[in-house]
């Protein structure tokens, strides 16, 4: 079978120390062949480049948040798929995953 979607989702727990407000995550979706995924767009921070699939705006009110969201493709290949997810710069999750 085929996939021709891959639904991302995260969540940001609950932090009353935290600013509220909206945030934006930018999401790396690296495949096999250590290819970013989707948009493939590039912002730098501190001199860095990072390379992302696509971003997420959240509305933070200090409450617990899950985002969802799905990055389209076409025949998604099978192999190891890595997902990070960037504040700014700063890496705050990673996860892989296997299509088989």
């Amino acid at each position: 079978s085929r996939a021709d979607k891959l639904k991302i989702s995260f969540t940001i727990a609950e932090n009353e120390l935290a600013k509220t407000g909206e945030r934006k995550y930018y999401v790396q979706v690296i495949d096999s062949k250590n290819n970013v995924l989707g948009e493939k767009k590039s912002i730098t921070f501190n001199e860095k480049i990072l390379n992302y699939s696509f971003t997420s705006v959240v509305k933070y009110e200090n409450n617990t948040v899950d985002v969802v969201q799905e990055l389209a493709g076409k025949d998604f290949q099978k192999g190891k798929y890595y997902i990070n997810i960037f504040d700014k710069g700063d890496l705050v999750a990673n996860s892989t995953f296997e299509l088989k």
